[in-house]
């Protein structure tokens, strides 16, 4: 009988690598869209905080950063110089203007450029977080011409039209989860960082193959920084691009 061979001990170095190789084209093809999306709605410092601390689309958001409030010249290096300012706020901002704007069109909500018809009133029913027009909530009866005046404040004001998105939820709830998220992504990035030195300066773990390894973690540290800084900078640059009002 011929002898058994000793079977290679299982490398985790090689797994983690093509594991992460074969993942970077699913986060390359679908991080564009859920980063854009994600930037179109931020409000505060929570939601630039959650992005930094789980940045899917880098180099999404290095670009975006330079399309609203870059230099011709970063603007000319991204090839973004000559893409109008309604396209650029119609993907990457929350704001409405008199070339952007938000419509109902009966089932969804439809961000486009322009201004909407003068017939298009919508009625935002945040207690039933539904949508309807006027003539529907009235057809419905979900409101009656004489609880209107308690019920509904008209504002009218030459301003452009406000974000649908952002008004159809509560508010006060959704920048208390934010704020937890926030805050979680804070605690778990830290946790990464003080894991990652215990094993280096207490644990004293050494890859095989590499005699010193003392540049690794604060490689590490250093590039962990920077990259939350960075992205952080700029998506504090897209969010301070609008200016916010509340209409209580």
């Amino acid at each position: 009988m011929a002898p058994i061979e000793p079977r290679e001990p299982f490398d985790g170095n090689d797994f983690s690598n093509n594991l992460f190789t074969d993942l970077s084209p699913i986060l390359a093809l679908f991080g564009e869209q859920v980063t854009k999306q994600f930037l179109s709605l931020s409000l505060c410092w929570a939601d630039n905080i959650l992005l930094a601390m789980g940045p899917i689309g880098i180099f999404t958001i290095v670009v975006s950063a330079i399309r609203v409030g870059g230099g011709p010249m970063l603007k000319a290096i991204v090839g973004r110089d000559r893409k109008e300012k309604a396209l650029v706020e119609q993907e990457l901002l929350s704001s409405t203007s008199d070339e952007v704007c938000e419509m109902w069109n009966g089932s969804s909500i439809v961000r486009t450029r322009g201004k909407p018809p003068p017939s298009m009133k919508t009625l935002i029913l945040n207690n039933y977080e539904r949508i309807l027009s006027v003539s529907q909530a009235l057809d419905q009866k979900v409101h009656h011409y004489d609880s209107f005046a308690d019920n509904v404040r008209y504002y009218s004001h030459t301003d452009p039209p406000p974000d649908l998105t952002l008004n159809l939820n509560d508010e006060s709830s959704k920048r208390a989860e934010l704020n937890l998220l926030a805050l979680f992504g804070v605690l778990l990035q830290t946790s990464g960082l003080v894991v990652a030195a215990i094993t280096e300066y207490r644990w004293k773990w050494k890859q095989s193959g590499i005699r010193d390894t003392s540049f690794a973690y604060p490689c590490y540290l250093v590039g962990s920084v920077l990259l939350f800084t960075g992205v952080l900078a700029c998506g504090h640059i897209i969010e301070d691009a609008t200016r916010k009002t509340h209409l209580v």
